[in-house]
């Protein structure tokens, strides 16, 4: 099975600048610019430039997946968008983290299939419409996609079904249509997957 790796960065209020552009296309010649952003496919290699100082500089959301289990959304936020007592509860290395850069909030939300990747044929280039949402719900203090994480990181990667079903009970539901998406993405019914 060959590689996957797809990345992508979003401006979400108003186009990308000139520098911006200049600077990543430089990084690699594999950008494809649009109005709000770029991506970059990889089936060897690897996205050289700092992901995380890039999106303090230039974007509001990063996105990368990959075909052997990987699932990675940052989040930048003013320090006075984000209530950082909101995410304060929910932090777990490697699934939830929280920093500060160049007076920047970066959320970094994390999946990682030990299992061995995601069910299915994968295509990056199409997901992250759909999951743009969840960056507004964690803004106005929605922190069911914290959970969210922190349920499918337990699925993955813990043999424990009384601690699993314990969080998906405190999942609130209907999902909203970009919880619902990013569950569709990484191919696992949340609600059923015990069973």
């Amino acid at each position: 099975m060959s590689e996957y790796l797809y990345y992508e960065f979003c401006k979400l209020d108003k186009p990308i600048s000139k520098e911006c552009r200049d600077e990543m296309k430089a990084l690699s010649k594999r950008a494809k610019l649009n109005t709000h952003g770029v991506q970059y496919t990889y089936n060897y290699g690897d996205f050289s430039g700092n992901k995380v100082e890039l999106l303090a500089k230039y974007f509001d959301v990063f996105f990368h997946i990959t075909n052997f289990g990987d699932l990675v959304l940052m989040f930048r936020y003013d320090p006075v968008e984000i209530n950082f007592e909101v995410i304060k509860p929910h932090l777990l290395r490697y699934v939830v983290d929280y920093k500060q850069i160049n007076g920047q909030i970066i959320i970094t939300l994390t999946v990682n299939n030990q299992n061995g990747g995601f069910d299915g044929w994968l295509e990056g280039e199409d997901l992250l419409a759909e999951l743009l949402p969840l960056y507004d719900e964690l803004k106005n203090g929605n922190d069911q996609i914290l959970q969210i994480f922190h349920t499918i990181h337990l699925i993955y990667n813990e043999d424990n079904p009384t601690l699993i079903n314990g969080m998906i009970d405190c999942i609130k539901k209907p999902l909203s249509p970009a919880q619902r998406a990013l569950l569709s993405t990484i191919d696992l019914d949340l609600f059923n997957c015990l069973t």
